[in-house]
C-alpha cells in the first residue's frame, strides 16, 4: 500500500511539474507548461508530444496494475525526452521563434522533476509488481480435483 502512494506521488510530480515550474529555456526565457501550451510560436506536434507525456503521468496515478503503471511510466518518460528532441530538431538559426535567441533550448527545473517522478513511479511498480508476483505466487495453494479425474 505505501508503494501504491509513492507511485501515485510521483504521478502527481509529473504533472504539477510539466504544468507549473519552468520546463524549458532558451537564453533569458523561462516558460512553464502553462505557458507553453498556450504560445503560439511553439510547434503543434512538440505540444502535442508533450500533452501525451502528462496523459500518461495521469495513468500513472490512475492505473492500478503494476505492469500497466510501470508502462505509462516509461511511456510518458519517452514523450518527454521525444519532445525536448524535436524542439531541438526544429530550431531555426535564423528563424523569430522565441527559442532561437540563444540558439539553445535547455531543460528547466520542470522537467527534471517530472523525469524524477516517472523514474521513481517506473522503479517502484516494477519492483512492486516483483514483490507481489514472488509473494503471490508462493502463497496461492492449488485448488485439489475432487472430481475423481
Amino acid at each position: 500500500m505505501k508503494n501504491n502512494i509513492i507511485i501515485k506521488i510521483s504521478g502527481v510530480l509529473a504533472i504539477v511539474s510539466i504544468l507549473f515550474f519552468p520546463i524549458a529555456g532558451c537564453g533569458p526565457i523561462n516558460i512553464t507548461g502553462i505557458d507553453f501550451f498556450q504560445a503560439q510560436e511553439i510547434d503543434v506536434v512538440i505540444k502535442l508530444i508533450v500533452g501525451c507525456s502528462l496523459l500518461a503521468a495521469v495513468a500513472v496515478i490512475i492505473l492500478k496494475d503494476q505492469n500497466q503503471t510501470f508502462v505509462a511510466a516509461i511511456v510518458g518518460l519517452i514523450l518527454l525526452v521525444a519532445a525536448y528532441f524535436v524542439a531541438k530538431s526544429k530550431m531555426k538559426p535564423n528563424g523569430n521563434d522565441f527559442m532561437d535567441m540563444s540558439g539553445a533550448i535547455t531543460l528547466k527545473s520542470g522537467a527534471y522533476l517530472s523525469v524524477i517522478g516517472f523514474v521513481v513511479a517506473a522503479i517502484v511498480s516494477k519492483l512492486n509488481h516483483e514483490v507481489l508476483g514472488n509473494s503471490q505466487s508462493s502463497e496461492t495453494v492449488e485448488p485439489k480435483n475432487d472430481h475423481g479425474l
